[in-house]
């Protein structure tokens, strides 16, 4: 069976931290390592999780940002797919390691996004396609990626909330072997930080990680796109 990687990063969320472990420790799929990259939390969350050295990987040391800890996540990682989960976030049901790992063999893909379920109840429907270049279409709790990705490529520290559009962008990009999924992966919270930062500066960031890796009128014209979207989910949200 194909090891999957769940990587979790945190800091001082003690709570939400025993929760997210003893959610990916009881998906049925028998092949999975967890790791915890822990930014050095003073609330009790390095003792909690000395209860499970022998579950789980882990770290806590100081870092500088949930990027930065899931750059360490990946060096930790042994699993030939790897997986971020969120402290606040949790997997939909407990076969859903389970169920990739047999789509894994099904598919010669690099990539697999499936579909998030929000606290409203409302569904993200990832997809990676030439919206891909405006817009991150892809919910990071949906997706699965082979770990020959990071083999180059580390997120972006200096970019607090969306530097992990900057791997969907690229592999869209580069033409990635990619599958899109029939399947709920995980229930997502509404307290993560992509929640609490305003789109308008998400989209400031994504047009300078793009920036690097394509000519600029492209890039002013996948701001337009993204602007535009935004402008049309407000008007609808006000109708």
């Amino acid at each position: 069976m194909c090891l999957i990687s769940i990587i979790i990063p945190s800091f001082n969320c003690v709570g939400l931290l025993q929760g997210a472990i003893d959610d990916a420790l009881a998906q049925t799929h028998g092949s999975k390592q967890v790791i915890v990259v822990d930014g050095a939390s003073t609330d009790g969350s390095v003792e909690m999780l000395k209860a499970y050295h022998q579950r789980i990987d882990w770290i806590s040391e100081p870092d500088s940002g949930v990027y930065d800890a899931m750059n360490k996540g990946i060096q930790m990682a042994r699993g030939d797919w790897l997986y971020f989960l969120g402290t606040d976030d949790r997997f939909y049901e407990p076969d859903v390691l389970a169920k990739v790992a047999a789509l894994i063999d099904e598919h010669p893909a690099r990539v697999l996004v499936g579909d998030v379920l929000d606290e409203s109840g409302g569904i993200f429907r990832s997809r990676m396609d030439w919206r891909t270049v405006a817009i991150n279409t892809v919910h990071h709790q949906s997706a699965f990626y082979h770990r020959s990705l990071f083999e180059f490529f580390r997120y972006d520290t200096a970019i607090r909330v969306i530097s992990d559009y900057e791997l969907n962008f690229l592999c869209w990009l580069r033409g990635t072997p990619s599958r899109k999924i029939d399947l709920v992966v995980a229930r997502c919270a509404s307290t993560g930080l992509s929640h609490t930062t305003s789109e308008l500066r998400n989209y400031r960031d994504a047009f300078t990680l793009r920036k690097r890796h394509i000519s600029s009128p492209l890039n002013y014209v996948a701001l337009a796109i993204s602007l535009a979207n935004l402008g049309r989910r407000t008007l609808l949200q006000r109708s």
